[in-house]
């Protein structure tokens, strides 16, 4: 037999009695029984699968143990989140009402009080709370026929008013502000300064420039009533003109700025007639480029 088949079936422990006396000739063979004595040391230990998969399991168990708080952390957040929009959607019961440009709102209270929302107004207010503690918040102007019961406030940027039952107006326009009695008596709360209105008085602030004087008492039914325009007695004209910027949804430009004071009625539906009733007693014209208007003095 040649020695390479002898070495191999060394090598596969395959030799017979008379095969391996005849390897044990070969000059090789000591050579061969150090490297299998020395690869004794060298193999590798026996695999168990079974004790492996159990440590595996017992890594997972540990991992999932330090992960769960973080997911715990998660899903508090999210509840917390979900939990705060369910109480402002499903437990809040905020009322607001808006005027679009050119149309007044007429708008019965829970108390059967009214207000008459002027263009571009609105009011908000509680209804849960309502019957406690009649509060309204007011952006723009109303008109306001509060049933006696307890006290009613309407509060905006400039001002807090106060009455137990009345008829008023209120019209909040940025740097113009007034507060008109019609009937009963009505509370003025302002940044510094504090005002008792009875019917027929009409308290005004036009850029801190305070005055308390009388008020025409037909100006209630223009304010309450007509949907066609808005009724101003003697109001900074800069005041008229955002007005009617906001009602149209213009821009207004000015080459040398309109000042004074401007008394009487702007309508809600025709722009051009609107412009007409400011330029006209200030001597000034206008040109209407798409939304933008200009206003030249002549």
């Amino acid at each position: 037999m040649k020695k390479n088949d002898l070495i191999q079936k060394w090598l596969d422990h395959n030799l017979n009695e008379e095969e391996l006396e005849a390897f044990k000739q070969m000059d090789a063979y000591s050579s061969l029984q150090q490297i299998d004595s020395a690869a004794q040391f060298h193999k590798a230990p026996a695999y168990d699968s079974e004790a492996a998969y159990q440590k595996l399991q017992r890594k997972i168990q540990a991992d999932r143990r330090t992960r769960f708080p973080r997911y715990l952390i998660g899903v508090a957040a999210v509840l917390v989140v979900a939990l705060g929009v369910y109480l402002t959607m499903f437990t809040s019961d905020t009322t607001t009402y808006t005027s679009l440009a050119a149309i007044k709102e007429n708008i019965e209270l829970p108390d059967a009080s009214e207000v008459t929302l002027l263009p571009n107004s609105s009011i908000q207010f509680d209804g849960d709370t309502f019957d406690k503690a009649r509060a309204i918040s007011l952006k723009g102007a109303a008109f306001f026929d509060v049933e006696k019961g307890t006290t009613f406030t309407v509060k905006s940027d400039h001002g807090l008013v106060t009455v137990l039952g009345t008829q008023f107006s209120v019209k909040d326009w940025g740097s113009y502000y007034e507060v008109s009695c019609y009937e009963g008596s009505v509370k003025v709360d302002g940044p510094s300064q504090h005002h008792i209105l009875t019917a027929g008085m009409t308290f005004t602030n036009i850029d801190g420039a305070v005055s308390v004087e009388s008020v025409d008492p037909a100006s209630k039914d223009n304010i309450r009533w007509s949907p066609k325009f808005t009724d101003f007695d003697r109001v900074p004209v800069a005041v008229v003109l955002r007005f009617i910027e906001k009602n149209y949804g213009v821009t207004i430009q000015q080459e040398k700025e309109m000042t004074g004071l401007f008394t009487g009625k702007i309508g809600h539906t025709h722009l051009e007639e609107a412009l007409q009733m400011v330029t006209i007693p200030f001597q000034y014209t206008y040109e209407i480029r798409n939304a933008t208007v200009i206003l030249k003095s002549e």
